[in-house]
């Protein structure tokens, strides 16, 4: 049994969510720029991980590879976006103005920005080619903690790759963008081809419950979904980064020729 497979684990771990909803709504509430939508992403996502880590789910990850794929894509493609969105970092120093300007000596926010597409997609390949080698996987189906991390790095890295496109849309970091998404889709398709053609399964316990044959056949399942899942949330990066840059292009030019005209306007 793995994880929160138990009803006391998850019990736990539904309260503490419980509780980090309870703390976001509180500080949200005492922030001078308060946005519903920073309030309902934040217990969205908590609702989602909660049904995805339930006793049930966590059981059919413990017996398929495929299932535990199909586990870690809802963390990446639909929890780590709703936690980006509900900005907790934003609304943690917004509720306090000591918080605030500490941060702002710091200069935290222009550090943050400053690391880019490239990095933040080397970052996430790294947490996820990471969490799959094989004695990582095995130990990690055995051992509660290790498994608890293992979500955690599904939800950074998809947060990471997400900062890509619902960051700031500057136009002169659009290429690099573009070159991150398309290279994150790259390693992510060779990462979901390497498990295809392993000739063992990645894990002892789904051999044993299954024998090896249906265990290498699982996985193969397994990794053809994990490699649509990963296509399915790169491309739409990819796209949202697109329509910034020719949003963005679109303003400058815009603003280029109101600029001129005015000029022609006083001549």
């Amino acid at each position: 049994m793995i994880a929160h497979a138990g009803l006391l684990d998850h019990a736990l771990l539904s309260i503490l969510v419980v509780l980090a909803v309870g703390a976001h709504a509180a500080l949200w509430s005492r922030g001078r720029r308060r946005r519903p939508g920073e309030l309902w992403s934040f217990a969205s996502a908590a609702v989602v991980m909660l049904v995805i880590t339930s006793p049930p789910v966590e059981r059919l990850s413990d017996r398929s590879f495929t299932w535990h794929m199909a586990q870690h894509l809802v963390l990446m493609a639909v929890v780590a976006p709703l936690v980006l969105l509900a900005h907790p970092v934003a609304v943690s120093i917004e509720a306090s103005p000591r918080a605030a300007a500490t941060f702002r000596r710091a200069r935290l926010g222009v550090i943050g920005r400053r690391i880019g597409a490239v990095p933040r997609t080397l970052i996430a390949l790294l947490l996820l080619f990471g969490v799959h080698a094989g004695n990582v996987y095995d130990a990690a189906l055995a051992h509660r903690p290790l498994h608890d991390a293992q979500h955690v790095a599904f939800v950074a890295g998809g947060a990471l790759l997400w900062s890509i496109a619902i960051g700031s849309g500057a136009s002169r970091r659009a290429p690099q963008k573009i070159a991150a998404g398309f290279g994150a889709s790259g390693a992510l398709t060779l990462l979901s081809l390497w498990i295809m053609s392993l000739d063992a399964p990645l894990s002892d316990r789904y051999a044993r419950r299954s024998g090896v044959t249906a265990a290498l056949d699982d996985q193969r399942t397994g990794a053809a979904v994990m490699w649509v899942g990963m296509v399915s949330l790169t491309v739409p990066l990819l796209l949202v980064v697109v329509w910034q840059w020719a949003a963005s292009e679109q303003r400058i030019a815009e603003r280029a020729e109101a600029i001129a005209d005015g000029r022609a306007g006083i001549s």
